[in-house]
C-alpha cells in the first residue's frame, strides 16, 4: 500500500502514481490510500486503473481521525499487505504506528520536503514514529542530510532514493512546423523563449525570475517569458510584470496538459526556487536536453552540476540569474552542450525504471531480512 496525506497534482503524489504504475509491471499489486477529503489527483490515478481507497479526513486531529486510523487497520488486516509506504508528514505519523499494530512485515516512509518544525513536540513525534519505520528513504541528498542531522535519523535507516520520471513522453521533440505552430497558439512574437514549468508559490521565487528578465531584455529586446502552471501566486506576479514594465515580453499559460512539447520549445528553462528538495519540472527540462538555470537550493545540486548539466545560481539573487541566462542566450554552443549532458544523465539517474526498481529491492530486502529472522526463532 502506497498511504498519502492528500492526492493533489504535486510531485509527491506523482511519484506515488509513477510507483503503483512500475509496481504493477513488476508483478506488485499495489493499492493508494489517501486520509483526507483532498485529492484532484485521484481522477488520474483510476484513469490509470490504479486502486484508491480514500478515508476523506476533513480535518486532522479529530474523532475523524481516530475512525479512520481504524478503517485503515481493518482495511491492512484484511488485505494482508506485505508493504505500507507513506509519504507525507501526517500519514507517516498515522500509517507506522497502525502498520505496526497490524503486523505489516515492511514500513518504509519517504520525505519529500525538509520540514520546518512548528514545535519541539512535532520533530519529537516525527522522530519517534518514524523510528517504527524499516526505512526512511530521502528523495535527494538534501532530504537525507536532514532526517540524519535534524531530525536524528540514525543513518543506518536512511535512504536515498532519487524521483523518477517516464522518459518516452519527451524522447521525441516536436517538429519544426509543430514549434511554429504552438508559437502561433500561444501568441508568441519572434524571439528566445525563457520558461518556467510548475505551481506559482511564493517558494518558487518566480518573483526573482521576472526582475531578471526584466535585465535580460536590456541585452536582449526580443526575448520571451512563459510560465506554464497555476497558484496562489498568479495575480501578485502579474502585478510585478505591470510594475517592471514588461507585458508585452511575459505570458501566463496557465495549467498545461503538453508540457512534452512546451519545453522543446523553449531556449533556455529557469528554475528560480528559494526552496526544492527535488524538481521532477528541472528533470523533465533535462530529459528534453533544455539548457537550464537553477538555484543552488537543497535538492537541486542532485540534478544541475555546475556547468556540466546545467548553471548554478545563488537562490533570491536576480542579477546573477540574469547574467547566467544572457549567457545561455548568447552562446548556443554552450547551451547545447550543457542540454546534451542534462538529458544523458537524466537517463542515467533519475527515470521511473531506476526509482521503482530501487524501492522494489529495498521492499525485498526488508522482506527477506523479517524471514530470516522469523526462521531463525
Amino acid at each position: 500500500m502506497q498511504l498519502v496525506s492528500v492526492l493533489m497534482n504535486a510531485g509527491g503524489e506523482r511519484d506515488v502514481q509513477t510507483l503503483a504504475l512500475k509496481m504493477r509491471e513488476h508483478g506488485c499489486d499495489t493499492t493508494v490510500c489517501c486520509l483526507t477529503d483532498k485529492h484532484p489527483f485521484l481522477g488520474s490515478m483510476q484513469s490509470n486503473n490504479i486502486e484508491v481507497i480514500t478515508m476523506d479526513i476533513s480535518k486532522y486531529w479529530s474523532f475523524k481521525t481516530l475512525v479512520a486510523a481504524f478503517r485503515l487497520g481493518k482495511v491492512l488486516h484484511s488485505r494482508n499487505f506485505d508493504v505500507v509506504h507513506t509519504h507525507f508528514f501526517s500519514d507517516g505519523l498515522i500509517g507506522s504506528v497502525v502498520a505496526r499494530i497490524v503486523g505489516i512485515p515492511c514500513v518504509v516512509e519517504s520525505v519529500h520536503y525538509i520540514y520546518s518544525w512548528r514545535n519541539p513536540f512535532e520533530k519529537y513525534l516525527f522522530r519517534k514514529t518514524a523510528m517504527l519505520a524499516d526505512a526512511l528513504v530521502g528523495v535527494s541528498t538534501a532530504t537525507s542530510d536532514f532526517l540524519i542531522h535534524e531530525a536524528g535519523i540514525p543513518s543506518r535507516k536512511v535512504r536515498t532514493i532519487w524521483d523518477g520520471i517516464d522518459p518516452k513522453p519527451f524522447q521525441v521533440g516536436p517538429s519544426e512546423s509543430d514549434l511554429l505552430k504552438l508559437r502561433a497558439q500561444l501568441g508568441l512574437s519572434a524571439g528566445p523563449v525563457v520558461g518556467s514549468v510548475g505551481r506559482l508559490s511564493k517558494e518558487k521565487g518566480h518573483i526573482y525570475l521576472l526582475e531578471a528578465f526584466s535585465q535580460v531584455l536590456r541585452v536582449i529586446p526580443n526575448a520571451l517569458l512563459v510560465f506554464a502552471g497555476d497558484g496562489a501566486e498568479m495575480g501578485f506576479l502579474k502585478k510585478q510584470v505591470k510594475t517592471l514594465g514588461i507585458t508585452s515580453k511575459v505570458h501566463f499559460l496557465g495549467h498545461r496538459t503538453d508540457i512534452p512539447q512546451l519545453l522543446h520549445f523553449l531556449d533556455v528553462y529557469v528554475q528560480p526556487s528559494l526552496k526544492e528538495t527535488f524538481s521532477l519540472a528541472v528533470c523533465e527540462a533535462m530529459m528534453t536536453g533544455r539548457p537550464i538555470v537553477a538555484s543552488a537550493v537543497e535538492g537541486l545540486p542532485d540534478l544541475i552540476v555546475h556547468m556540466q548539466t546545467g548553471l548554478l545560481v545563488a537562490p533570491g539573487n536576480s542579477s546573477t540569474l540574469a547574467s547566467a541566462i544572457i549567457k545561455l542566450l548568447q552562446n548556443k554552443s554552450i547551451a547545447v552542450a550543457l542540454g546534451s549532458q542534462a538529458r544523458a544523465f537524466t537517463l542515467e539517474r533519475f527515470t521511473d525504471e531506476s526509482m521503482s526498481g530501487q524501492f522494489l529491492d529495498l521492499y525485498e530486502s526488508i522482506l527477506m531480512k523479517k524471514r530470516q529472522r522469523k526462521s531463525c526463532r
